[in-house]
């Protein structure tokens, strides 16, 4: 049996989570509800990727290919109570084909070069949502530099950006 690792899974420090869940996590989320205390993150979504491993009879045999890399990077965020919010979508072209008269998105769209989350696209997300808010919530979000709050938010908890791979403080 084989294990694959993912992502940053290499770099988690497991014992300072378990110390910081234990120790630090219920004296934050002691004063929200449920349904204000909300994680994101992201993830790239390779939308044209054929499965990286094929299963064959014993002498069966297939052809290799070449993974196409097309991606889009989905933002998704929900509470405790499990109310999702609407995903954030990433891709690399401004204006897409597929988008054309089409007046709205069920999604919130942005675009960059890469597909990538930056601070910019992180920010007015935050902003647009904080516009809405009418309560005080606490998001976990992990440490991608990308999560940097430039931004003055009123509906925040002070210190509402938590480091999920290290848990070492507060950003």
């Amino acid at each position: 049996m084989y294990k694959h690792m993912h992502g940053a899974e290499k770099s988690a420090d497991y014992l300072s989570t378990d110390e910081w869940i234990k120790r630090d996590w219920p004296k934050i989320i002691a004063e929200y509800s449920p349904e204000d205390t909300y994680n994101a993150d992201e993830t790239g979504l390779y939308y044209c990727a054929m499965p990286e491993h094929t299963d064959l009879f014993k002498k069966g045999s297939a052809e290799g290919f070449k993974s196409l890399k097309e991606r889009v990077t989905v933002l998704c965020c929900a509470n405790v109570k499990g109310e999702k919010r609407d995903l954030l979508v990433i891709g690399k072209s401004k204006n897409p084909r597929c988008f054309k008269g089409v007046r709205s998105l069920p999604v919130d769209y942005y675009s960059n070069a890469k597909a990538w989350m930056t601070s910019v696209i992180f920010n007015n997300w935050l902003v647009k949502w904080g516009l809405e808010l009418k309560r005080k919530i606490v998001l976990l979000v992990d440490n991608c530099t990308a999560h940097t709050n430039k931004s003055l938010l009123t509906h925040w908890h002070t210190n509402f950006f938590l480091r999920k791979r290290s848990f070492q403080g507060h950003l």
